[in-house]
Parts: C-alpha cells; structure tokens; sequence
C-alpha cells in the first residue's frame, strides 16, 4: 500500500472545512431570517391577499359614487328605487307625459320633480309613500288587451243601460290607475269621446238619481275625488272647469302633435290661458292645448 502524501491530506481537510463553513454560515442565516425558507409558492397569496382588500375598497368606492337612491327619493337621487319610481309614475300618468319630463333614466332631475307633481306627489319621496306608489302601479291594469277589453265591456253596458253590468265593469278597477288606464280607452270608442264618468252620469244614467248615487259610490271607492259643485277628479289634483270642444277643432299634445277632435268632445280640466290657447289635463293626466275660441266650459 502505498503511502498518503502530505499535501493531498491538506488539500482534503481543508476541502472539507471550506464546506462545514459554508453549511454553518447557511444555517446561520436561515435562523436570523426564517422567511427565506418559505417558496415562491408560499409567497404569492400573501401578496395577493394584501392588495384585495384596496382593491375592493377601490370597486365599492366607485360603486357608491354611482348609485345614490336611498331614502327619501329627492332632486339628486339616482339608481335602481329611482327608476322603479319613474317606471311607477310613467304608468300612473301615461308614457308620453313621462318621456316629456325626461323619461326613465334612473335620474332624479327637474323632470322627475314635475312628473310626481304631475302625479300628485311631493318632490320628496319618502320609504312609504315610494313603496305606496309601486304598490298602486303593480295592482294596476297591466296589460294594454285587458285595458281595452275592459273599456268595451264597461261601454256596452252602459250603452244598454245594464246598471249591474255597469258596477261588475267598475269593480274590476281598484286605483285611479286602473281608471286611467280603461278610462283612455273608453274615450277612444266613441266618435265624442267621454271620459267614463261624463258618460255614466251625465249620459247612461241621466235622470236616474238612484243609479247615480249607485256610481258615485263606486268611483269614490276608485279614489276619483268630487267638490261640492259635482266635478269629479283624480285624487291629488285640483279641481278645474271641464272644457268641450263647441265645434271640430284639433289639440297639440306635448310632442307637438296636432290631433284632429270632434265637436263636443271633453277635454278634461282647463289648467290655463295663454296666447289664444287653453292648456288642458285630461282625466287620464295626459296634458296639451286647444285653441280657446272653440271650447265652452260644462259647469
């Protein structure tokens, strides 16, 4: 065997006290540092879970800057309870009428403002009277078919003065809504075209006080309002001469329509004179103007 020279046994000792130095100095650092025994893997979701929570803040942030409906509804407001709102009123005073006071935009602007006046509302809507307003539009006539229907039934039996026919007509509506709805239909029927309670009272049932008293009371069960002078109404409007046209004229609704109207036809309510034009609502709320020189008053 052959002998270990002394130079090879240095160059092995110190290879491995070069290495034992290099684990020591490892371990060294890993205990002053734990962190850095951790992976990349193990890394990241703490990351992650650091910047959710900012950015979430972030998206709530932006969220609320856009939407601004809670209670009371005022000049302002915008959102969901906002539009449901217009949607409610739209189906209380007409389409038209709506889209003519900046429609259903989700805004509460002039507009909303002048159509809840409109309506007979306040400018302020509180969390009972919003959720009353929707009620009333949801126990609505809803569909455009049964609206109609209505109105021809409710118009045949008045044309054969079937007073029982007449009240079971009646009692299928249950707000002013429900009136408004069959009520501009009805008026469509016939070439004069009366409101419902024009041709019931002054018309069908002239004369039969028993009758009349009858249909009052059904109306009024409806919501329509009545003054001490006899003019009907829809509840939360003032009360108001009704005009007729004395001979065929035309009037021009708030799209600037001009639609042709026969003689004695009524209108609705006078609001005001203005110019040689006498601005109207009718019954069903939906508003335009006539020329003054060729209408008369009922009452």
């Amino acid at each position: 065997m052959k002998g270990i020279s002394t130079s090879r046994v240095f160059v092995a000792a110190l290879a491995v006290i070069a290495v034992g130095g290099a684990g020591y100095l490892l371990y060294s650092r890993l205990r002053r540092n734990p962190t850095l025994l951790r992976s990349d893997n193990d890394s990241s979701p703490i990351i992650i879970n650091n910047n959710m929570p900012a950015s979430t803040s972030i998206a709530k942030a932006s969220t609320s800057t856009n939407r601004n409906d809670a209670f009371p509804l005022k000049r302002g407001s915008r959102g969901a309870r906002v539009t449901q709102l217009q949607q409610a009123i739209a189906n209380k005073i007409g389409v038209s009428v709506m889209n003519a006071n900046g429609g259903i935009d989700g805004q509460f602007g002039q507009g909303t403002a002048n159509a809840l006046k409109i309506a007979g509302y306040g400018e302020v809507i509180d969390e009972t009277t919003f959720k009353m307003i929707v009620a009333a539009s949801a126990l609505s006539v809803s569909s455009i078919g049964e609206a109609s229907t209505q109105a021809r039934i409710l118009y045949n039996a008045a044309r054969a003065k079937n007073l029982e026919a007449v009240i079971s007509a009646l009692r299928g509506m249950h707000s002013t809504t429900d009136y408004s709805a069959v009520n501009s239909y009805y008026k469509l029927i016939d070439i004069v075209g009366k409101t419902i309670v024009t041709d019931l009272l002054d018309y069908a049932f002239q004369g039969n006080e028993e009758a009349r008293n009858t249909l009052k009371t059904e109306f009024l069960r409806i919501g329509l309002k009545v003054n001490d002078s006899g003019v009907w109404s829809l509840q939360g409007f003032a009360l108001y001469r009704d005009v007729v046209t004395m001979r065929p004229t035309f009037v021009i609704d708030t799209q600037d329509n001009r639609i042709p109207v026969q003689a004695n036809a009524v209108l609705g309510d006078e609001l005001r004179v203005e110019n040689g034009m006498t601005w109207v609502r009718s019954i069903d709320n939906s508003i335009f103007r006539v020329p003054t020189q060729d209408i008369k008053y009922t009452r």
